[in-house]
């Protein structure tokens, strides 16, 4: 009988917390995810162990990677009709289809020697490397091309080599549908207001926000806590082993500056402190004293400020992030 009562306050425990359903974010050797991998003068690329030819190797300059922009965008999937070039505007487009739809796409365009970039029509990209013509290729820096269309960029200082993450189908935009997250510490729950002003309190697999042995501070775990602002793992990516972790935005045409822009993507990597953003944009600075580096530890990527901002910049929104007690985020402007 003591038993039968448990198993039905459990049951009651678990009706008045809904639950968030179980599944892993993509990596690596999981069915639909791609890594191709290239190396610095070599002209052959690798996609998932495959090697490809090419005609033009990569190059280093002023730190970056250069790759021609036509096997660039191979190395993400793309079909010949979706890389091309304007001899008229001297500009090439790099296009990624996540839909059927004619327009059901993100897109790039680069111009050699100009350090300015789009995205999605939008011109707030600013290269701190622009691209170039070298032996008749157009040569872009990958990890701006990578985190506009959607991919995780490695660097092999001892290889020499890039390695590229990615799906081998980007997922669809992920439309905004939660204002705030409380979320308390060390505790598998939080409280989710979402945009059409209902409140609940969730549980979640693991606690959002936990002391993390070793560490000082607490740390948001980036999986759990992006999926209480309704993205699904389907639409993360995480390398545990070269240390990124990637999420795809709202991606909206509607901004009318940097600052309000939905980003198609927001990629974090082990070491530094802040985010990159789909117009090679960075939150926060390296410098900020308030901010860690991010971390990977028991299978998690842990991170704190730019984790817990970059909800706010993959909708184009304000935020206003706290923590007394718990960690509270919030859209101030929807």
């Amino acid at each position: 009988m003591r038993k039968f009562l448990t198993l039905l306050v459990a049951v009651a425990t678990l009706l008045m917390f809904p639950a968030f359903a179980s599944a892993r974010v993509p990596q690596p050797g999981d069915p639909g995810v791609r890594v191709a991998k290239f190396y610095v003068g070599q002209k052959f690329y690798e996609v998932n162990g495959v090697r490809h030819p090419m005609d033009a190797a990569p190059v280093v300059k002023n730190g970056r990677t250069l790759l021609p922009i036509r096997y660039a965008g191979y190395a993400l999937g793309l079909q010949e009709r979706d890389v091309a070039w304007d001899p008229a505007k001297r500009e090439a487009t790099l296009k990624r289809r996540w839909g059927g739809g004619s327009t059901d796409c993100d897109y790039v365009v680069f111009a050699p020697r100009q350090a300015k970039f789009s995205v999605n029509g939008w011109p707030y990209g600013k290269l701190d490397q622009p691209a170039e013509v070298a032996n008749g290729r157009i040569m872009v820096p990958m990890r701006a091309v990578c985190t506009a269309l959607g991919a995780l960029c490695f660097w092999d200082g001892k290889e020499r080599s890039v390695t590229v993450v990615t799906w081998e189908k980007p997922p669809e935009p992920v439309p905004l549908t939660v204002k705030e997250v409380a979320v308390p510490r060390d505790k598998c729950e939080a409280t989710v207001t979402y945009v059409d002003g209902r409140t609940e309190k969730v549980a979640t697999e693991r606690p959002a926000l936990a002391k993390v042995q070793g560490y000082q501070d607490c740390y948001l775990d980036t999986a759990e806590y992006l999926k209480l602002w309704g993205i699904p793992e389907s639409a993360m990516l995480f390398d545990p082993v070269r240390g990124g972790f990637l999420v795809r935005g709202g991606a909206g045409h509607a901004a009318v500056s940097i600052d309000n822009c939905e980003k198609p993507y927001v990629a974090f990597y082990t070491g530094e402190k802040g985010w990159w953003g789909a117009f090679f944009d960075r939150w926060p600075a390296e410098s900020d004293k308030n901010s860690d580096p991010m971390f990977v530890k028991d299978g998690v990527f842990w991170g704190n400020n730019a984790v817990g901002n970059a909800s706010a910049y993959l909708w184009g929104v304000s935020s206003d992030l706290s923590y007394d007690g718990q960690m509270v985020d919030t859209h101030l402007k929807i």
